[in-house]
């Protein structure tokens, strides 16, 4: 991840792009289980995932990688 200047990261976000919602997270890396506790939020309270990668986060905490973890294919 950017704010943890890492070497190795991995993240994939299964998303249906139709109804903009959030299906699957998985991360690894530094404290991935900051993310894994933010999707699963989402997924489960049905916030979409273009609300989830837009929101402004704190910075410089891990969820601050959020926009990008989403990956530049996002299609909103």
């Amino acid at each position: 991840m950017r704010t943890c200047a890492e070497t190795v990261a991995w993240s994939k976000i299964i998303v249906d792009r139709g109804r903009d919602r959030i299906l699957g997270a998985h991360f690894v890396g530094r404290a991935s289980h900051e993310l894994v506790s933010i999707f699963g939020l989402a997924m489960k309270f049905g916030i979409g995932a273009s609300a989830l990668r837009e929101h402004l986060y704190a910075y410089p905490v891990l969820a601050s990688d959020i926009e990008h973890v989403f990956g530049h294919a996002w299609v909103a």
